[in-house]
């Protein structure tokens, strides 16, 4: 069974090479931006005054955009499945091999000093070979590709940072549901995700 969707692969090639583009022409200002607010206050030199992100170590700023295209590759010999999540009729476990490399792009975007957004989405190829002890009629090997994890994030930073007391700092995430017919790749079903996090910067002495 192979299921391809070239249109997906397409599209998200041309939004790839738009976003490098952006990144390139935004990246200088806002390193100066960074630069002049953390001259200001010592314990926030290693990061700036943005609301944090999901990304670990990186934080945007009221009207700023950020925009970072990474790709990633996933082996796994020994993931479990069972053929009756792909139509057929044995309900067992077995252990077979996965491949996959997918393209994701992520866009932050602060809002106001305090609440930040995020959009991530990814384009993904994927492929199964069944376990040799697989009896069903599941072919030897699943193909499919598309669209990965399509997701989204608000941010809200309800604590600042100050020279005796750390950041606080939630978010609410959903991602959404647009591969229900596919197993290997996307969500199926409508995930949400909450959390609550501290930050605490300090003055590294040389």
């Amino acid at each position: 069974m192979r299921i391809v969707d070239l249109s997906s692969l397409r599209r998200f090639n041309r939004l790839f090479a738009a976003t490098i583009a952006g990144f390139l022409l935004t990246m200088p200002s806002a390193f100066a931006q960074n630069a002049q607010e953390n001259s200001l206050r010592l314990y926030l030199s290693d990061r700036g005054t943005g609301v944090p992100t999901s990304i670990f170590g990186t934080y945007v700023s009221e009207g700023q955009l950020l925009v970072y295209p990474f790709f990633e590759y996933y082996l796994d010999n020994d993931l479990e499945y069972k053929p009756s999540g792909f139509g057929y009729v044995l309900d067992q476990d077995f252990r077979g091999k996965y491949r996959a490399s997918e393209g994701l792009l992520f866009l932050g975007y602060g809002v106001t000093t305090d609440i930040a957004i995020e959009f991530e989405s990814a384009v993904i190829p994927a492929r199964l070979e069944k376990s040799p002890n697989d009896t069903s009629a599941m072919p030897s090997v699943v193909e499919e590709s598309g669209l990965g994890d399509v997701e989204a994030q608000i941010r809200w930073r309800f604590l600042h940072e100050t020279e005796s007391a750390p950041e606080g700092f939630t978010y609410f995430e959903t991602v959404f549901p647009l591969q229900k017919d596919k197993q290997l790749i996307g969500t199926s079903d409508r995930e949400f995700k909450a959390g609550v996090g501290l930050i605490r910067g300090f003055q590294w002495e040389p």
